[in-house]
């Protein structure tokens, strides 16, 4: 993986302070509601393009605290995951191969009325 970012510096940007806010490189948080319950994915690594040790990312992530605190008060109905995120892609593109079916899981969380929600490093 790149450890750079897209963006580089010259001197016509060399004082403007970068952000990833329009980078196309960005992964945004998604929710997808199938009925009453909630499914939630969060990316703990925001730039997919730039590799953060995950001792570090669990270390000083605010948005893990949150969550974190979020799953704790509400334990009884939601289903709390931490999942890498090749992982995840991987187990999605090739379901009948390897495995778990995390659909299956998941569907078998939703029936018991739980809302899921997943973490991605």
């Amino acid at each position: 993986m790149n450890n750079k970012c897209q963006t580089n510096r010259n001197i016509f940007n060399f004082l403007k302070i970068l952000n990833c806010d329009k980078c196309k490189n960005k992964l945004e948080d998604e929710t997808f509601y199938i009925g009453r319950r909630v499914f939630n994915i969060y990316y703990l690594k925001q730039c997919n393009k730039i590799d953060i040790n995950d001792e570090i990312l669990f270390m000083f992530s605010k948005k893990l605290i949150i969550l974190l605190k979020d799953a704790y008060y509400n334990n009884e109905s939601i289903v709390f995951m931490i999942i890498e995120r090749n992982e995840f892609e991987f187990n999605f593109t090739n379901r009948k191969e390897y495995g778990i079916n995390f659909m299956d899981v998941f569907q078998a969380f939703l029936d018991i009325n739980l809302d899921i929600q997943i973490i991605l490093l």
